[in-house]
Order: structure tokens, then C-alpha cells, then sequence
């Protein structure tokens, strides 16, 4: 099997390290030469995506500098925290150098026979390749602007500010976060001579970087600040992952403000998904084909979609807080952050995301005219509707067969075969649905034989049921 990545940033060459480890064929197609990150910029890399890495990707141990706690502040407080967060005395997350890591992914893809770079090729041309699929981590190409247009975004009008400080030696495995009037400053050690910051501000681009540094600094011996690099914030979420068998990846998917340092966990989680699913194919004999791409987007889209909203509305509750020039929040907060219960919910978020749904059913949000699923597009499982109106029609004849109501269900053969769909399924109001999947079934089968058996003895007495209402139903016709 061979697929095709686009682009060669840090996310397609994380994505094709885990497709190497499956024995999979990949080409890394960029228009553009090697990536050189500047030494400036870091990622923090949270504990089970360090250890997912390490298992299933790279080891990059000897690159990290682990964190133990994160320290939170607000400008109000002055020098009092208002919480602080720990993994019981193991590391909370850890800090790497864009530049590192992406050499470190380069120099091993480089070596590996089952990859190829590629250079210069058509868009147009890719699509006749023959690729079973086309990972697309490229922003600003045809493809993206053709079929990856339609998101849902947010401008922060802001500019985020990163630098290195140099310091004096200390014990540096301490992070914080800095609430400010002008937004959020992040300190994020590296070294023990050495911390990253990153500051996002609301405004104009040009401002006095260090000054501003230097009044906030709370605890390092500054030495020197080196030059600051600048980058609008934005926060994006788009409402198709694909289109056919082009995925789109990494950035292009998803981009969030930078407070909570959660952008490249979540495509590392995106990268999880993706290796579950062929893990599990290959496991079941089942083929690795287009399937992936809608099973990737029932599992991904709406849990990202909810994760960067978290992030963004603890940035609204402090910059409102601020706004109003008052400490009320940050004592509320402060309050309710010594409840462990609490504190350990925040932890597991932003190490893990929204791990409640990585069970066997996903909640699904669609929009008003949004199609749930397209006539011939490969079956992978059922729906119930929760709230909202679903048709289910031939989109060439405008033949409508089934109007869905809250409480019913469809789809259901899917679980049983990998036959395509035989009509489509769209919304006519914004609806939540639930999804039931083949792959997830086969999995609970096998985990819990009992109840499994007794979902398909359920499952085929609904299909009998249905078989005699269509066979009255000609029946009558006639």
C-alpha cells in the first residue's frame, strides 16, 4: 500500500513516521525545500503523547525537558498563584525545540526505504497517482483552497511574541502562565539556563518585547533576551476533514490560540486515530482504503472542534476579568482550584483532550443541510438521531424515502457489511446524532462476547423487521 503526504512540516513527518511502523509506502510531496525552524520556537509535548512517540513513532527522549508543574497567575494577584497543577510527582509535560525535532523526524525518514521525497509535482497530476490515500498538510495549495475552504474561525487580533531567555542556572522544571491585560505570557523552561516565552498580545504587531518582559519576569536572572519572532492568532476548525481520498492534516485542520501550548498535541492525538484505524484493519483483514477518511472525521471533527473551544473560553474568562479590571474570577478560580477532583479533570484535558468520548458511541454535530453521509460512500456505521430532522433521499432523482425524527435510527446495515451507501443522509436543521461504527462493534465483540451477541441479536431482529415492512409494502403496491 502507498499514500501521499503533502507538505514537510513537523506534522507530515510525525504522520509518516507512524505509517512506516504499519509497513506502509510513503511519498512526502512539498514544492518547497527543507523546513528550517528557527531555534527560537518550542512545543510542549503532553506525557501520554510522549509516550505514544516514544512507543509508536520516535524515541525523542534525549531531547526533552520535562515540566512537573505548571504555575497559573493573573496580573491582578501580583506575585500569588491562583493555581498550580502536578502529576503526583511525575512529568506533567515536556518541552522540545521545533528545530530539533524536525531534523531528528528528517534524519530517520531519510534512512527508511519505505520513504520517498518528492519535489515539484502537480496537483493535478497527484490526483492520478493511484494513491489508496492523500494525507494533505498544506495549507496553501490548490487542493486547500479547492476543497479545505469552509471553517469555523476566530481572529484574535493579536500577534503571539516567542523568544528564548538566557538566565542564570536554576532548577527550571516549573512552568507558568501569566494572565495579563494584554493577554497571556508563557513561560516554558528548556534548560536550566534557559526558558522559552511566549507572549500574545491583542493588537498592533510592534511592541517593546523586552520591556515588557523584563516588568513581567517574576522569577529569572535575565542575562539576555534574544530576538523574538511574531505570528497572528487565529484559531480554525474546518467542517470537512475530506474530500474523497485527499485527509486534510496537521495545521490545515485545526489551529488554536497558543495559551494552553495544545496545537501539536492535538494533531499527535489526530495521529492516533489514524494508526488505531489501520492497526485495527489490518488486524481484521479488513482493507485500508477511503473508509479511513470519513471513520477519521466521526471520530476527530467534533471532539476537536469542542477542545478548541475549551482553550478559547479560558482565554474569554480571563481577558474578560481583565476587562473589567477585577480579581473575582482569578479568587473564584483560586477557590475552586484546591478541590483535587477538579484539578485532576484539568490535568487529564489537556493531557489526554476529551478522553470521555474514546468509547464505542461518538456524539456527532451537523449543521442545517449538511450531509451525515453520500450515495455510494463507503458504509462504516449507524446513526440515532438525538435532536433534529434527517432525509434520506436519492440525490439525482430527488426521491425522498425516509423522513428521521429524534429517537430514530439509520444506517444500520453498515454494521454487518462494507457494501456503499445505496441512498444519502442530510440534515434539514442542525442536528446531533449518535455514531455507532463497524470497526468499534468488531472491537466490543471481542472484548465482551455476551453483550456483543446480544447487540446483533438485536440488530438482525430490526433488520427482519424492517424486511417485512418493505415486503407489505411492494406487496401492496401491486
Amino acid at each position: 500500500m502507498k499514500v501521499c503526504i503533502i507538505g514537510n512540516g513537523l506534522a507530515s513527518l510525525t504522520l509518516a513516521s507512524v505509517l512506516i511502523k504499519k509497513d506502509i509506502f510513503v511519498d512526502i510531496l512539498s514544492a518547497k525545500k527543507n523546513i528550517l525552524y528557527d531555534q527560537t520556537r518550542t512545543l510542549g509535548i503532553s506525557k501520554s503523547n510522549i509516550d505514544f512517540f516514544n512507543e509508536n513513532i520516535l524515541n525523542i527522549k534525549k531531547l526533552l525537558w520535562n515540566i512537573d508543574k505548571i504555575e497559573i497567575f493573573n496580573e491582578n494577584f501580583k506575585d500569588k498563584k491562583i493555581l498550580n497543577f502536578s502529576n503526583r510527582g511525575d512529568t506533567l509535560f515536556s518541552l522540545i525545540r521545533n528545530f530539533d525535532l524536525y531534523n531528528h523526524l528528517l534524519l530517520n525518514l531519510k534512512k527508511n526505504k519505505l520513504v520517498k521525497f518528492k519535489k515539484n509535482l502537480r496537483y493535478n497530476i497527484l490526483l492520478k497517482k493511484g494513491y489508496k490515500l492523500i494525507f494533505n498538510c498544506d495549507y496553501d495549495n490548490s487542493i486547500s483552497k479547492k476543497f479545505f475552504y469552509k471553517k469555523i474561525e476566530k481572529n484574535y487580533n493579536g500577534f503571539a511574541h516567542v523568544s528564548i531567555l538566557e538566565h542564570k542556572k536554576i532548577s527550571n522544571n516549573i512552568a507558568s502562565q501569566i494572565f495579563t491585560k494584554k493577554g497571556p505570557l508563557a513561560f516554558l523552561p528548556i534548560s536550566e539556563t534557559e526558558t522559552s516565552v511566549v507572549y500574545s498580545v491583542k493588537g498592533k504587531k510592534n511592541i517593546n518585547f523586552e520591556e515588557m518582559l523584563r516588568n513581567l519576569n517574576i522569577k529569572y536572572d535575565i542575562l539576555k533576551i534574544n530576538k523574538s519572532i511574531s505570528f497572528d492568532l487565529k484559531s480554525s476548525n474546518l467542517r470537512s476533514y475530506y474530500h474523497k481520498n485527499i485527509i486534510a492534516f496537521g495545521d490545515l485542520l485545526h489551529k488554536l490560540h497558543p495559551l494552553a501550548g495544545q496545537g501539536f498535541n492535538m494533531t499527535i492525538r489526530d495521529i492516533k486515530k489514524i494508526y488505531e484505524l489501520i492497526k485495527f484493519k489490518k488486524k481484521h483483514g479488513l482493507d485500508i482504503d477511503i473508509s479511513i477518511c470519513s471513520e477519521f472525521e466521526k471520530r476527530s471533527r467534533n471532539k476537536n472542534y469542542l477542545f478548541l473551544n475549551g482553550i478559547d473560553l479560558i482565554y474569554e474568562l480571563f481577558n474578560f476579568e481583565n476587562k473589567l479590571n477585577t480579581s473575582s474570577l482569578s479568587k473564584s478560580i483560586k477557590f475552586f482550584g484546591k478541590n483535587k477532583i477538579i484539578k485532576n479533570l484539568f490535568t487529564k484535558f489537556a493531557d489526554n483532550g476529551l478522553v470521555i468520548w474514546d468509547y464505542w458511541i461518538v456524539v456527532l454535530l451537523y449543521l442545517s443541510n449538511e450531509y451525515v453521509f453520500k450515495k455510494h460512500a463507503p458504509a462504516e456505521g449507524m446513526y440515532v438521531i438525538l435532536h433534529g430532522k434527517i432525509e434520506i433521499k436519492d440525490p439525482k432523482s430527488g426521491n425522498i424515502f425516509a423522513n428521521l425524527h429524534s429517537g430514530d435510527f439509520f444506517g444500520e446495515l453498515a454494521l454487518l457489511d462494507e457494501e456503499p451507501r445505496s441512498a444519502s443522509a442530510v440534515c434539514n436543521v442542525h442536528s446531533r446524532l449518535i455514531g455507532f461504527f463497524r470497526t468499534d462493534l468488531l472491537t466490543l465483540i471481542k472484548r465482551y462476547p455476551k453483550l456483543g451477541n446480544k447487540i446483533l441479536l438485536n440488530l438482525s431482529r430490526v433488520l427482519g423487521e424492517r424486511l417485512r415492512e418493505t415486503n407489505k409494502s411492494i406487496i401492496n403496491s401491486k
